[in-house]
């Protein structure tokens, strides 16, 4: 990332494009921005605020809220409800409080749901292989016993007891 250092912008957009041919995009679709906040806090020790970008408003929120300027929020609507929303969870424990715990079952129900699912397929193919061993056990001494082999080498083959071998031959 040595090389990003290079760049004095705050904000670039970065495309994936094919080695080769560098001008080709892969899509324009995906797009990673990166804003590196040091430069741009040096950037505006030299220049003022640009209310009309948007990326360096956010930028600024982001970093610090609380020093956002009134006219930075009344050229972004978007900003100023943010601000709001924030002001009303600080002023108030108990939203604040609300507020984690939405976020915390948020991130809960995330974890579950991943744990679920990959648990889920784990049984399933457990299951899955329990009930094919069964039902070739259970082919294997239909055949068997068609062609007349007794029962005690039939559970032998098998693994199954005598019991379990009678009550397969008995559903025929």
């Amino acid at each position: 990332m040595d090389s990003i250092k290079e760049i004095e912008k705050y904000h670039t957009k970065w495309q994936i494009r094919e080695e080769e041919y560098g001008k080709i995009v892969l899509t324009s679709v995906l797009e990673i921005h990166i804003i590196e906040l040091s430069k741009l806090m040096n950037r505006l020790k030299n220049k003022d605020i640009d209310e009309k970008d948007k990326v360096m408003l956010w930028s600024l929120f982001i970093k610090n809220p609380d020093k956002i300027g009134e006219s930075a929020m009344s050229e972004n609507e978007d900003i100023k409800r943010a601000k709001e929303e924030l002001e009303k969870i600080k002023q108030n424990k108990r939203e604040r409080y609300l507020a984690e715990l939405r976020d915390k079952h948020i991130r809960d129900t995330k974890a579950v749901e991943k744990y679920g699912y990959k648990k889920g397929i784990e049984t399933g193919l457990e299951m899955g292989k329990i009930n094919g061993i069964n039902e070739n056990k259970k082919s294997v001494v239909i055949n068997m016993h068609k062609e007349k082999i007794d029962i005690d080498t039939i559970c032998k083959v098998v693994e199954l007891s005598k019991g379990e071998v009678k009550k397969i031959i008995e559903e025929l």
